[in-house]
């Protein structure tokens, strides 16, 4: 896509399964343009170590898999016929997020805030903070989303 037409490129979504962060997928999927690429990225924690026996080897894949069914879902709920990419990449968060960002010529990160325990919801998720800081693309941190597929199953 040229830069110059209005909307964004390549979009990368950090997505961690938490309630907030699937509202965010789901707000970017109906919010932003529908042009150019995006990409829904989880960052597994779980990284291969040295020495790692069959049973964490199996653990980890299954989390891979568990992981990227989830992203399918979430692409196929909130984006249609839109052009996404998913991607399951071993590490930081921030890392992942800011690595894929750079080698995909990504023109915006759009993340949300850590909401997994009720003391942190004041604060900004260590992710987004130090993407925030760090990122040579810009971040989008998508606050005060309200999360309208769970309201309006209720």
């Amino acid at each position: 896509m040229d830069k110059g037409e209005t909307g964004f490129g390549t979009v990368v979504v950090g997505v961690d399964f938490t309630t907030s962060s699937e509202a965010v997928v789901e707000w970017v999927g109906q919010r932003l343009p529908a042009v150019g690429t995006t990409i829904l990225v989880h960052a597994l924690e779980l990284a291969r170590q040295s020495g790692e026996t069959s049973a964490q080897r199996r653990i980890r894949l299954q989390a891979a898999v568990s992981a990227n069914e989830s992203l399918e879902r979430l692409s196929q709920e909130f984006f249609g016929d839109r052009h996404v990419e998913l991607l399951v990449e071993p590490g930081d968060p921030t890392s992942v997020l800011s690595t894929i960002a750079v080698e995909r010529d990504a023109d915006l990160i759009v993340v949300g805030p850590h909401h997994g325990h009720p003391a942190l919801e004041k604060f900004v998720g260590s992710t987004a903070h130090r993407l925030m800081h760090e990122s040579i693309v810009p971040v989008l941190l998508a606050v005060g989303i309200e999360q309208p597929t769970l309201a309006e199953s209720a």
